[in-house]
């Protein structure tokens, strides 16, 4: 899978997607980037997964402390971060893109953190519709 397609398709529909709607697909590059791994279905269920750990997180907190702005954010992207390096300790590297791979340790977060902005529903609707197109668009235009 092309890199740089990918990343660059779902950015551009993510954008459009987000100003049609007004509701943003867990980031930017998240549609790109779970294109490049759509073949490997246990790395998309890991990442998943670990953005929902990350919500269930920030929910949970959020009750002592207030998660607004940079601060939800950063506190998404880093518990993300945690939960990937615990992740591939017990399950192993294998299971998922190199850990050190930094659009993956911070995708997670970025879904978490708009879920917790926006609401899950409204973030899983976007990432599933612009994914989709991203992939569609890649198969159309020839690059996959």
């Amino acid at each position: 899978m092309p890199w740089p397609e990918a990343l660059i398709a779902g950015v551009l529909l993510a954008l459009a997607f987000s100003q049609r709607t007004g509701w943003t697909p867990g980031g930017l590059i998240t549609p790109g980037y779970l294109v490049i791994y759509l073949g490997d279905w246990r790395s998309c269920l890991l990442l998943l997964l670990i953005a929902a750990l990350t919500l269930v997180t920030a929910l949970a907190v959020r009750r002592w402390l207030p998660l607004f702005g940079r601060r939800r954010w950063g506190f998404c992207v880093g518990t993300a971060v945690m939960l990937r390096a615990m992740a591939e300790a017990i399950v192993g590297s294998g299971a998922a893109p190199p850990l050190w791979d930094p659009l993956g340790l911070v995708v997670p977060g970025l879904i978490a953190s708009a879920a917790l902005q926006q609401g899950l529903g409204q973030t899983l609707t976007g990432l599933v519709t612009v994914t989709a197109a991203t992939w569609w668009t890649l198969i159309l235009v020839g690059v996959m």
